[in-house]
């Protein structure tokens, strides 16, 4: 289940240096999770869960502001909102659904 949010992490980070992690688990299965991993340039904390309410988001903090996604992994027919905050400043992008039911 924190596939996504490894991924993801990997994928604007490069490989990690280390990482660190716990869960729970129910009957063998990754109920809950929370970490950090380390990689040179930056730190991804992690969490994602079965038993949490249903949410999807990806936030990249810098030192001179803010990039996040709602919705990374699941944009469906619905727009991709991409949030972009620079100061005071807040911009938003619309990216087209992925999926078509025309």
């Amino acid at each position: 289940m924190g596939c996504y949010c490894v991924s993801i992490s990997r994928l604007l980070l490069g490989e990690p240096e280390s990482g660190w992690g716990t869960g729970t688990f129910e009957r063998g299965v990754d109920v809950r999770l929370a970490g950090m991993l380390k990689f040179p340039t930056a730190t991804a904390l992690i969490d994602c869960g079965l038993r949490a309410p249903y949410r999807q988001f990806c936030e990249v903090v810098g030192s001179e502001g803010s990039i996040s996604v709602p919705r990374p992994f699941q944009p469906e027919e619905d727009p991709a909102v991409v949030v972009v905050r620079s100061g005071k400043q807040e911009d938003r992008v619309e990216l087209p659904g992925t999926i078509s039911t025309r």
